[in-house]
């Protein structure tokens, strides 16, 4: 009987102790539970943003012209090479001058021959026309007179046209740019023979564009002179400006795109982008009124929702995302005055209390 009392005694003893040790487990878990959590909040107002469309693009010449001579001959001098930076005006190749010297040299004595021939002509027909009127001559050697001096004055117009012709080729024996750009390729060496048109040199201009291929949706949004920003991938610093210079208006049989030219503008070390590199290119095609905010901000469980903060409390609050541009989600579920967490979200729950503290996530 004693015994009983005894072990009764250390079973009741053994409850207690398990009841003040789970009381100071609880206790210890509500003041975890009860700590303030640091997080970074924001201000949520409605606000406009650019509305754009994100694309890839293609860079591309906006012109590539291929240059020829206007006469065959003998190359005699290519004075670029692939790659170079060339400018209005600069001589790219030049042929081989001698036959050509030769032949203007000749049309230059066969015209003056015949300057010197129509001269004598018409000084024997005004003779003639001085004897005519006086009666020394008849009326027929007159007309004779005059029918060689208009033949002889014919014959020096026609030599002079062929004068002209000859200087012309010679002329036309030097390549010059007509434009800036630069030399893509060249397709002829020096000492080959080149026939009249027969392409020597492919030169680009130094303006350059970027192809996109449009939507049917898109193409619909975008207009001639809409305002891009053009990202070459590869490149975080360079930010260069374009705008549109023309939409195709067939799609393209494969893909069903429309193909868009942006022309690169503003900035000069724009036109140095290798052709066929890629660009992001963002389309302003406008902009929208909304509640903006960071997307890193957004969690999801199966619902996308944020945490707001009401009485230094994070309360949940499921959104609906509506846009995406860059960095920033449009969304519907917030409203101005909203006190949005956007960073430090990562061990909050439902009616935690929070603070003020730095961005980083515990």
């Amino acid at each position: 009987m004693l015994g009983t009392k005894v072990e009764l005694k250390l079973l009741f003893l053994c409850v207690l102790m398990s009841c003040a040790l789970g009381l100071v487990g609880c206790s210890a878990e509500t003041a975890t539970s009860d700590k303030p959590k640091p997080v970074h909040t924001m201000l949520v107002e409605e606000k406009e943003q650019p509305l754009r469309l994100e694309y890839f693009g293609i860079t591309d010449s906006w012109e590539t012209k291929k240059y020829s001579f206007k006469v065959a001959g003998k190359i005699a001098k290519i004075h670029i090479i692939e790659g170079q930076k060339i400018e209005k005006g600069q001589l790219l190749a030049e042929l081989d001058k001698t036959d050509l010297q030769f032949a203007l040299k000749a049309a230059e004595y066969t015209k003056a021959k015949a300057e010197s021939a129509a001269l004598n002509a018409q000084s024997f027909y005004e003779k003639v026309k001085v004897l005519q009127e006086n009666g020394a001559a008849s009326q027929q050697e007159l007309e004779l007179a005059q029918l060689d001096w208009e033949v002889k004055e014919a014959d020096y117009r026609q030599a002079q046209v062929d004068y002209e012709y000859k200087a012309s080729m010679l002329k036309d024996a030097n390549l010059f740019a007509d434009m800036n750009g630069y030399v893509v390729e060249i397709l002829s060496r020096e000492g080959e023979i080149t026939a009249a048109g027969y392409p020597v040199v492919v030169v680009r201009s130094q303006e350059q564009v970027v192809n996109v291929g449009l939507s049917e949706e898109d193409v619909q949004k975008v207009k001639i002179g809409t305002k891009a920003v053009l990202l070459p991938v590869g490149d975080d610093k360079q930010e260069l400006k374009g705008e549109v210079s023309l939409i195709e208006q067939i799609p393209d049989p494969a893909s069903r795109t429309y193909n868009a030219e942006i022309l690169i503008i503003g900035n000069p070390a724009a036109n140095d982008l290798y052709l066929g590199s890629t660009c992001r290119v963002l389309l302003e095609v406008g902009t929208v009124r909304g509640i903006w905010i960071p997307l890193s901000a957004i969690q999801n469980d199966g619902e996308d929702y944020v945490y707001v903060v009401r009485e230094q409390r994070a309360w949940r609050q499921n959104v609906k995302l509506i846009d995406v541009q860059d960095s920033q989600v449009r969304v519907e579920g917030l409203k101005n005055g909203d006190i949005l967490v956007k960073s430090g979200m990562k061990n909050l729950f439902e009616g935690c209390p929070v603070t003020e503290g730095d961005e980083k996530d515990e």
